[in-house]
């Protein structure tokens, strides 16, 4: 069983790629991700309290449980005027 991991924005610069795949296992959890791709690529920076994280189209916290399937998104500060 596996979540996929996406990335857009900086992100999918700096990963070089727009999606990951992470196995699941029993109670994985958005935090669990969050280690899991930093320690993949630690230059992102997902610690960051201003990052959104998204499960399947909604926003979610870090203690959301994952299920088998799930898409993931890390959203990024988006700037501009």
């Amino acid at each position: 069983m596996t979540v996929s991991v996406q990335f857009h924005g900086h992100h999918r610069v700096m990963t070089r790629t727009s999606e990951i795949r992470m196995p699941l296992s029993k109670d994985t959890r958005v935090k669990d991700v969050i280690t899991y791709v930093s320690d993949l690529y630690p230059g992102l920076r997902l610690n960051d309290s201003k990052i959104l994280v998204v499960v399947n189209n909604s926003i979610t916290t870090m203690d959301h449980t994952l299920n088998p399937n799930d898409k993931i998104t890390f959203l990024p500060p988006v700037g501009g005027g």
